[in-house]
């Protein structure tokens, strides 16, 4: 798969949620592309006919449902401890689903987890653009920790936060310590995964590569009969 939260709460000032605010923020002439789920007896005959001659591919972006690829209690078993779905009043850019979002809760801790996916025309050149970026701004702040080390050797800041190739999907980037990246191999959409785990990341961002299909992608695109 080409092949990653508006909420009034304490989760809605961490550093990732607000990473993912900002892209949604800045994405809206940015194609998303995010496809799973069985949505044969959930295509609306209204948009099938909505031109002579054409039908639609995949389901329409609003009525994707995040259980299609990612069902809760799949997440919670995946990543242990108790797993809640969040509801989100962001608005995403026309021709995208809503993102996916949970709080999992181990013990006394809580943790953001979420998903997003662009299927628009142009969601396949937008994660090569993000992936360029990310791997561009890893390489920067990987250079900066070395010549703090070499300056001061005792100083032990590295760099923790890498940006890596992962194997999910057609290409995949684990990036920041906090985010996933990857492209359908099937869909044509681009999905990202955030959530503080990187085993966690990569096994979310597989569970939804399996699911994610042409059909059950949410672009809503006609072609000819």
């Amino acid at each position: 798969m080409l092949a990653a939260i508006c909420r009034t709460s304490t989760i809605a000032q961490n550093p990732m949620w607000l990473g993912v605010f900002a892209m949604y923020a800045t994405s809206c002439s940015e194609p998303r592309d995010h496809t799973g789920g069985n949505v044969s007896n959930r295509s609306p005959t209204s948009a099938i006919d909505r031109a002579a001659g054409q039908s639609i591919i995949g389901t329409e972006p609003e009525l994707f449902r995040c259980s299609d690829v990612a069902p809760t209690d799949e997440i919670a078993a995946l990543l242990g401890g108790k797993v809640a779905s969040v509801e989100t009043h962001s608005e995403p850019p026309p021709g995208v689903p809503r993102p996916c979002t949970y709080v999992r809760t181990v013990e006394q801790t809580t943790e953001p987890w979420s998903f997003d996916i662009d299927c628009r025309a142009t969601a396949l050149d937008t994660a090569r653009s993000l992936m360029r970026q990310y791997q561009a701004s890893s390489d920067r702040s990987a250079s900066a920790a070395q010549t703090r080390q070499t300056k001061q050797p005792d100083n032990r800041d590295s760099a923790s936060v890498t940006t890596r190739a992962v194997e999910v999907g057609r290409v995949a980037l684990d990036h920041h310590g906090q985010s996933l990246l990857f492209v359908d191999d099937d869909a044509p959409c681009y999905v990202r995964v955030n959530g503080p785990s990187a085993e966690g990341r990569l096994g979310l961002a597989r569970m939804i590569a399996r699911k994610l299909t042409p059909k059950s992608a949410p672009t809503g695109r006609m072609y000819r009969k």
